[in-house]
């Protein structure tokens, strides 16, 4: 259970606990006006008699009832006397629930920043892949034009010489290698194999 839980529960649990001692005291002033009636009538019965018999009788009843009422005082001090000190516990519970509700939601806040912060830089890298797809595609439709520039039949020439002072080269091992390999080649058909021998380099 969490904090904000319990201290929900708490609040409810005291505030449960007010609502029946402001009934109970409610119901210990409501018995006040019997009380202080029947006060009222026995001194009116005292001040309509000459008997001291029923003097001493009323003057016995009013004392206890005045002692009810004392008691009742009593009882509502009391019970008042709880219901300050629960007033009091439900604002320190509601004081600890407001900092922790408060808390959690600088927790949430700070999710929520880094949820927003992750998902921006999620965007910039995907952004950044459509953008080298772009150039990348770009480059294919470019590389694509330039081959549609090519001729059909492309010619490689392989100039040679022996040199005088230096032992003879393999020339003709070398043309059949290479010969041999554009054989081999998908584009065969679109290359034409020309030499030409004993060329010289003009200054």
């Amino acid at each position: 259970m969490s904090l904000i839980e319990t201290y929900r529960r708490t609040i409810k649990r005291k505030k449960e606990e007010l609502n029946k001692l402001r009934i109970s005291k409610a119901s210990e002033l409501g018995k006040i006006p019997s009380h202080k009636k029947k006060i009222l009538s026995a001194q009116a019965t005292i001040g309509r008699t000459k008997s001291t018999v029923t003097i001493k009788s009323k003057n016995r009843e009013i004392e206890r009832e005045e002692k009810k009422l004392a008691d009742i005082d009593k009882k509502v001090a009391a019970i008042d006397k709880k219901i300050a000190k629960i007033e009091g516990d439900v604002i320190a519970e509601e004081k600890k629930l407001g900092r922790e509700v408060e808390r959690e939601q600088k927790k949430r806040d700070a999710v929520e920043k880094k949820r927003l912060a992750d998902n921006e830089k999620r965007m910039k890298e995907v952004s950044g892949m459509l953008d080298r797809h772009s150039e990348m595609h770009q480059e294919t439709n470019s590389a694509l034009e330039e081959l549609k520039n090519l001729p059909e039949e492309i010619t490689v020439i392989f100039v040679a010489s022996n040199p005088l002072d230096a032992p003879q080269l393999r020339l003709d091992e070398e043309t059949r290698v290479i010969q041999g390999m554009i054989r081999k080649s998908e584009h065969r058909d679109s290359v034409s194999f020309e030499t030409r021998w004993a060329t010289r380099l003009w200054a």
